[in-house]
C-alpha cells in the first residue's frame, strides 16, 4: 500500500468545545522509521523543543510570545509525521501571529541558525535518552522487537548517533 501524493500543505481546522483556549496544529510529512535522515529531524526538532526547555519554540513560551508550543516528531514503518502545537496567548494574538512566530523559528532551524555547542548538546542529549531508555523492561523489550523486526533498527540509530 502506497501514501497518496502529498501537496505539501493540507488545512483543515478542529473546533473543540473548550471556551477562550485556542490551539493551532502545522503538519507535515515526516520520515519513516530507519530512514537516512531520521536522527537529523529528531535533532531539528531538539532545537525547536528539548528536555532542557531551551529550544526556540520553548524560548517562545518562556518570553511570552506565546502561550505554548510542542515540536512532535513519529516515524513508523511507511511514513512519518511532524508536528507542532501552539497555544496562542489567551487575549488579543490571532492564530495568523502566533504561526507567524512559530515559522519564523522553524525557518531559522532550516537555515542553520544553531551553534555547534547546541548541535553537540543535542546529540549527548539523544545519546543518553537512548541508553536511558534502555534501563526501562519496557523500552528495551521494545528495541528488542524492533531489532527483531527489522533489521537492525535500533543499532542504525546508534552508530548514527555516534558519528
Amino acid at each position: 500500500m502506497s501514501l497518496p501524493p502529498f501537496s505539501g500543505v493540507e488545512e483543515f481546522k478542529i473546533k473543540v468545545p473548550i471556551p477562550i483556549v485556542k490551539a493551532l496544529i502545522l503538519g507535515w510529512r515526516g520520515v519513516p522509521a530507519n530512514h537516512e535522515d531520521e536522527v537529523a529531524l529528531r535533532i531539528a526538532m531538539g532545537i525547536l523543543n528539548n528536555d532542557n526547555s531551551t529550544g526556540y519554540l520553548d524560548k517562545l513560551a518562556v518570553d511570552g510570545k506565546i502561550m505554548e508550543s510542542r515540536a512532535l516528531n513519529l516515524s513508523m514503518n511507511e511514513a512519518g509525521v511532524v508536528g507542532v502545537l501552539t497555544v496562542p496567548k489567551l487575549l488579543f494574538q490571532s492564530y495568523s501571529g502566533a504561526k507567524k512566530l512559530v515559522m519564523h523559528e522553524i525557518d531559522r532551524v532550516k537555515k542553520g541558525d544553531f551553534s555547534d555547542e547546541v548541535f553537540n548538546s543535542l546529540k549527548l542529549e539523544q545519546k543518553r535518552n537512548y541508553i536511558k531508555n534502555l534501563e526501562n523492561i519496557d523500552s528495551r523489550a521494545q528495541k528488542c522487537c524492533l531489532c527483531f523486526l527489522k533489521e537492525k533498527a535500533g543499532m542504525n540509530i546508534l552508530m548514527k548517533l555516534r558519528r
